[in-house]
């Protein structure tokens, strides 16, 4: 009997502590409003824990977004903290970007987070969602999407590659080192150039355990040697693919070209030039040789009707060709391509280039 009197005495202060506890974090006004539908109220994951993932992967994560209040919940004014992060609506089997949900009372919509995993190194990393309600205990709903890396992103270095211009059959390389920023010791699957005929690639791994870089540590070279053995452009790209799946690959781009031992700019040219008055019959190029060598220029073959000076100092490094079409009075209108052949010594050795000119009358 006097236990019994002694829990009565109790009984009102520990239900004055909890009403006020729940009246003070809004609980009460919630549970009030649920019982008697009065207001919209907002019910989700306000966190979402996608464990532990690889940089650059993909991770899509479904919750319910639920109207648990008695009137129409309205939800808009998405707002992500990185542009690699999204919430779209569940419809089916497809997702869809919505601008505005309206939730009738207890109504249940199927969401989706998607994310990229954007990580610099092992660690944990949040990215938010962030909405607006007309839920007046949350009038801005955030979702915060939570995630582990083990692993830090890996990269190239250098992440292009510019062989600049390259004379015709002289070979030459250079070397991406592959770097893992935090030494987690991923592996490369392949490495695929996507011209080989222009670009070769060859992949040099280290030894196990990689080696030290100041950005982390280098797992294996891409060894890059470009096809010289005739003038083309190289640009192309390398791809490095890795073990993990999950890891997104690396793409190098390369550039450069590859040049005549004699380089004649422009490769020809085009007679009479337009002009604001009568048309102009004179044209320039340049030529120039290997390794800044000056040059001797003499002609070797000049068509009849073209003539060719080289206006400048001798023995120059670049020599300026100037070329001139002196069209016959009697000639009538069609077009014509000559060839303009001229002698090139530089370093005690001789080179024939060839330099088109089309004529055209109308």
């Amino acid at each position: 009997m006097r236990v019994a009197r002694w829990g009565a005495r109790l009984l009102p202060p520990a239900l004055a502590l909890s009403l006020v506890f729940f009246w003070q974090t809004g609980a009460i006004d919630r549970q009030w409003a649920m019982l008697c539908g009065g207001t919209p109220i907002a019910d989700y994951p306000a966190v979402l824990d996608l464990g532990t993932r690889s940089p650059n992967e993909v991770v899509s994560t479904r919750f319910e977004l639920v109207n648990a209040g008695g009137q129409e919940l309205v939800v808009d004014q998405l707002r992500t903290s990185c542009s690699c992060g999204s919430l779209q609506r569940v419809v089916g089997d497809r997702s869809e970007v919505f601008e505005e949900l309206r939730l009738a009372p207890r109504e249940r919509i199927p969401l989706v987070i998607t994310t990229t995993v954007r990580a610099d190194a092992a660690g944990t990393y949040q990215q938010s969602i962030v909405f607006r309600t007309n839920d007046q205990n949350q009038p801005e709903g955030r979702i915060t999407v939570v995630f582990r890396t083990t692993s830090g992103s890996l990269r190239a270095y250098p992440s292009s590659v510019q062989f600049g211009s390259l004379i015709v059959g002289r070979q030459t390389r250079q070397n991406v080192e592959i770097v893992d920023r935090d030494g987690a010791g991923q592996t490369i699957a392949t490495v695929v150039s996507a011209d080989p005929t222009r670009v070769i690639a060859r992949w040099i791994p280290t030894e196990p355990g990689g080696e030290a870089h100041t950005n982390g540590v280098v797992v294996g070279r891409v060894e890059l040697v470009p096809n010289t053995a005739h003038p083309a452009r190289l640009d192309t790209t390398i791809t490095i693919e890795f073990t993990d799946p999950k890891i997104q690959s690396l793409s190098v781009p390369v550039m450069g070209r590859v040049t005549p031992l004699i380089e004649v700019v422009p490769e020809s040219l085009a007679l009479p030039l337009a002009s604001g008055g009568a048309p102009v019959y004179s044209a320039n190029c340049q030529v120039r040789g290997p390794d800044d060598q000056p040059l001797d220029l003499e002609i070797e073959n000049v068509p009849p009707g073209l003539k060719v000076e080289f206006p400048g100092l001798p023995k120059s490094l670049v020599r300026a060709v100037r070329v001139t079409w002196m069209p016959a009075a009697d000639q009538g209108p069609g077009t014509t391509r000559k060839i303009v052949r001229l002698r090139v010594t530089t370093s005690g050795k001789s080179h024939i280039v060839e330099l088109p000119v089309t004529c055209e009358r109308q």
